[in-house]
């Protein structure tokens, strides 16, 4: 993986597409591909890194998330965009918050060791917040 550090945003992004069209593929950290051609749109190619990434960790946290409300009763009900809606008794709410935190937080810790993540759970009687 390559490091950016000392780069600015558009070096970052420049640097991003020309290596993607000299591989043929952009690549997020745990390895999600796009293939590349000449005709792919570089802004795509600019985007991918950015959004397969969430994904990735999106996706860890679930996972981790169901295995953890494994015996409690609360369950995984939707998921939109980068939130989880976890339905639970109002009894165990703190918990299940703070358990779907540790998910969050922990799945893109995986992915990037040095850069914080915070998730912030809400408690609410209705999906609507």
């Amino acid at each position: 993986m390559m490091h950016y550090s000392r780069l600015n945003e558009t070096e970052i992004i420049q640097r991003t597409v020309k290596n993607a069209f000299q591989k043929g593929y952009a690549v997020t950290p745990l390895g999600r591909r796009l293939s590349v051609s000449n005709t792919t749109d570089p802004k795509s190619i600019s985007n991918f890194p950015i959004q397969g990434t969430a994904s990735d960790g999106f996706k860890l946290a679930l996972i981790a998330l169901d295995e953890r409300l494994r015996g409690l009763d609360a369950k995984i009900i939707h998921v939109l965009h980068d939130e989880i809606i976890v339905e639970a008794k109002a009894e165990i709410a703190e918990t299940v918050a703070e358990i779907t935190k540790e998910c969050m937080e922990g799945a893109f810790e995986q992915i990037f060791k040095d850069v914080p993540f915070v998730a912030n759970p809400i408690i609410s009687g209705s999906w609507g917040g």
